[in-house]
């Protein structure tokens, strides 16, 4: 079972239009004022990696196992245990390792409701999202469509479901 990724959402896009326009904004003084050039490199070499490391498509294969796709890479999770629709919004999470808005939402938070989670989401919307637990870790995704994933799961016959 595979899955694109939600269409962006209006948050996200916001935040990666704010970033070019600060990266354009120190390039650009970096023609009256040199040491900009540097701040305006990072910007532009950190949206790259932010770009690259941006979920693509998800995938659960016949042994269970979830893969997130970025548009460079991959990473793959234990045998999903449970999978659902997240039944609330992540209320004052807190990121801890990752990128918080640049083309999506990934790497490691915190929330007082879920605990430590990792997060590959294109949409700051908990009603694009679902938890994927595995034995040992919660991933939040956004899929295309969140149904269907939950219910294709379920026909997975996915021990808990």
């Amino acid at each position: 079972m595979k899955q694109d990724t939600v269409k962006t959402s209006a948050c996200i896009c916001w935040i990666t239009g704010f970033v070019f326009l600060l990266a354009a904004g120190l390039l650009i003084g970096a023609i009256f004022i040199r040491p900009l050039l540097l701040g305006g490199i990072i910007i532009v070499l950190s949206s790259a990696i932010g770009y690259l490391w941006a979920p693509d498509s998800f995938e659960i294969s016949d042994d269970l196992k979830l893969t997130v796709n970025y548009h460079w890479g991959s990473k793959q999770f234990g045998p999903v245990v449970k999978c659902y629709r997240l039944p609330g919004s992540i209320c004052c999470g807190i990121r801890l390792c990752g990128n918080g808005g640049l083309f999506a939402f990934t790497g490691l938070f915190w929330d007082r409701k879920y605990g430590k989670f990792r997060m590959y989401s294109t949409s700051a919307s908990h009603k694009d999202c679902v938890m994927v637990e595995t034995a040992d870790k919660k991933i939040i995704i956004s899929p295309e469509n969140p149904d269907a994933w939950v219910s294709d799961c379920a026909l997975l016959k996915i021990p808990g479901q």
